[in-house]
């Protein structure tokens, strides 16, 4: 499967729906510590375990 936005291939289908929302998803996931945004929860989610390991942080959406 091929993104038609950045012409990316990968290989499962849900994969490549999942990626083409980070072309079409406002960037609503800001990390409280180093204020980078994430179009994806889970990826916030990530960004918190590695990159701040210990940190006392909520995650919360720009929309709420």
């Amino acid at each position: 499967f091929r993104c038609l936005h950045c012409a990316r291939e990968i290989s499962r289908r849900d994969h490549c729906r999942r990626h083409v929302l980070l072309h079409l998803q406002p960037e609503r996931w800001p990390c409280t510590v180093c204020y980078r945004k994430f179009s994806r929860r889970d990826s916030l989610a990530y960004h918190l375990r590695a990159q701040h390991p210990g940190s006392e942080v909520s995650i919360i959406s720009s929309n709420e």
